[in-house]
């Protein structure tokens, strides 16, 4: 490839990754004023030290992957300019960019994994891991309570942080979208019953979907 070809290139495949950057950080933002506005979530964020914190988490959200440790790995697994970099990037960079990541940024459970002490601090980190799933939901469509029950078997961290997060996601932020998912009582409507922690709650199935599933018939 042309070296002045390959540089621009390389530059807009730059550009597009910043870009998705920042619109994951502006989801961020848009995912801390859900949770302001929610309700259920006013026993801990109408505490000034804990709605404060979080929000400069926002609002510095993410800022390690425009690092040198992140940024390069980051771009080329997900925005190649060849198979050829993509490979290369899949063949251990991503993951060290991956793991720097999870080391510096606590919103992710990886960081938090070995934490004994539960704190006003472990809540916010847990708030911001929280934050940051309903940030990807605005542009990837799964609720927080849906991607945790997707990866809730690889989440493994102590129980206190797992029960925090159920609550402030079962009984919080995702309350409204999982009582709209409550048992329907007709003669035709079949549910599916998904266990998640300590809650239930029930999704509409098709008829013809159901020979692989134990259903009850509401």
């Amino acid at each position: 490839m042309n070296r002045l070809v390959k540089i621009f290139k390389k530059r807009k495949k730059e550009k597009e990754y910043r870009a998705y950057i920042e619109e994951h950080r502006e989801n961020v933002l848009k995912a801390y004023q859900e949770m302001l506005d929610c309700k259920y979530l006013d026993w801990l964020l109408s505490d000034d030290y804990i709605r404060q914190s979080l929000f400069l988490r926002a609002l510095k959200h993410d800022d390690s992957k425009y690092s040198k440790e992140e940024f390069d790995a980051y771009r080329a697994y997900f925005y190649p300019l060849s198979k050829e970099e993509e490979e290369w990037a899949a063949n251990g960079p991503f993951d060290q960019a991956w793991e720097h990541h999870f080391l510096v940024n606590d919103h992710h459970w990886q960081h938090r994994k070995n934490e004994t002490n539960f704190t006003t601090e472990t809540e916010i980190a847990c708030l911001e891991n929280i934050m940051d799933w309903l940030a990807m939901s605005y542009k990837f469509g799964s609720r927080p309570f849906e991607y945790y029950n997707a990866h809730k078997d690889e989440i493994t961290l102590p129980e206190k942080q797992i029960q925090f997060m159920e609550k402030c996601i079962f009984e919080g932020i995702d309350k409204d979208y999982i009582e709209a998912l409550s048992p329907i009582s007709n003669n035709t409507t079949y549910t599916l019953k998904m266990d998640i922690g300590n809650y239930s709650f029930y999704i509409p199935v098709n008829e013809e979907d159901l020979i692989d599933y134990d259903i009850s018939k509401e």
